[in-house]
């Protein structure tokens, strides 16, 4: 996964990497939901320095009912921002699952192929060790031979 800030400095050169790849992602749209991700969190410390503030007023007093109409007023805004902040992340989220499903389908086959060669080795592994009990009483270049063959193939210990 490519750094945020190495896509914002490089943004021409990702989406051309990624065309070349095959992974379809705008990049400018990608770097639009990041700023706007940014302004968002930029926007909720501020509300939360301001609650801070507002908090640290009322300290040891009843609050007043300007005091109390300002919580009620930046708790709604945060929890705007919050919500906006949370869809703007599940977009980013769905554009990059999307443009990384070759990707995976790519990973997946692989796995396939190397659990099916997985397999094999333990099949190979199971006939030579038959192999090694039927030749137990042979001599000890047979046995050499043998062995020889479970390294060369990976599976000597």
């Amino acid at each position: 996964m490519l750094d945020i800030q190495f896509i914002r400095d490089n943004p021409d050169l990702v989406q051309e990497k990624s065309r070349q790849k095959g992974y379809e992602i705008d990049v400018k749209q990608l770097l639009e939901l990041d700023a706007e991700r940014r302004t968002r969190l930029t926007q909720i410390e501020e509300l939360r320095r301001r609650r801070n503030e507002l908090a640290a007023e009322m300290k040891n007093q009843k609050p007043s009912s300007e005091h109390i109409a300002a919580g009620r007023q930046l708790k709604e805004e945060l929890a705007t921002l919050d919500e906006d902040l949370k869809k703007i992340g599940d977009v980013v989220d769905q554009k990059i699952n999307r443009a990384l499903e070759p990707v995976k389908r790519t990973l997946d086959e692989h796995t396939d192929k190397l659990d099916a060669l997985l397999a094999d080795m333990s099949d190979a592994q199971d006939r030579l060790d038959s192999l090694w009990e039927k030749v137990s009483g042979e001599s000890e270049q047979t046995k050499k031979d043998i062995q020889d063959i479970k390294t060369q193939i990976g599976l000597a210990p």
